[in-house]
């Protein structure tokens, strides 16, 4: 596991070497570092639960809609897909468990989670990248629209399921509570 900070290209080879279960292992564990952070942060039982079983859909839909986006340039593998995905969201599951805990501490404990966030997102962001590069053979520059377009497409559908719960909510509240709200 030490590999993803120290060699993370020879990590991601192994991985795509050996199995999907590898693959799959990394994102149980990401899930759960996840859960962890989330309890330790002090949500309830439920809603960490969410947030694991949240993690775990958005990797899995992440990696096929990169594999669709990657079946267009006809370099789609489903398993390398995953692996370009889950090598970030493990770094930053580490990152952000580490966050909380240090969090914990009074008065330092944000200043220290700032300083690891400052070293944590920009290595995640750098190692996808440098992963999406290396496993599917593109320069940066095609790499970085691809992943521009798998971010913008999971923020536009996530703001599309966001706005349709909204609306959901404003017709369930029905208008009659309006003037009473703005007179």
């Amino acid at each position: 596991m030490i590999n993803f900070f120290w060699k993370p290209s020879e990590m991601i080879k192994a991985m795509k070497k050996y199995s999907y279960l590898l693959s799959l292992m990394y994102l149980v564990i990401t899930s759960l570092l996840l859960f962890f952070t989330a309890k330790i942060a002090g949500l309830t039982w439920m809603n960490s639960l969410y947030v694991l079983l949240g993690a775990i859909v958005t990797i899995i839909l992440g990696a096929i809609s990169l594999n669709i986006i990657l079946w267009i340039w006809e370099k789609n593998d489903y398993i390398s897909a995953m692996n370009v995905l889950i090598a970030p969201w493990f770094i930053m599951s580490v990152g952000l468990f580490i966050m909380t805990i240090l969090n914990l501490i009074p008065y330092a404990g944000p200043i220290l989670a700032g300083l690891v966030t400052i070293i944590v997102m920009p290595f995640a962001i750098g190692l996808q990248i440098k992963l999406f590069s290396d496993v599917f053979k593109m320069d940066t520059v095609t790499t970085v629209v691809l992943l521009l377009i798998l971010y913008v497409g999971a923020g536009t559908a996530i703001m599309s399921i966001v706005s349709g719960l909204a609306l959901q909510l404003v017709s369930a509240l029905g208008f009659g509570l309006l003037p009473v709200a703005f007179p």
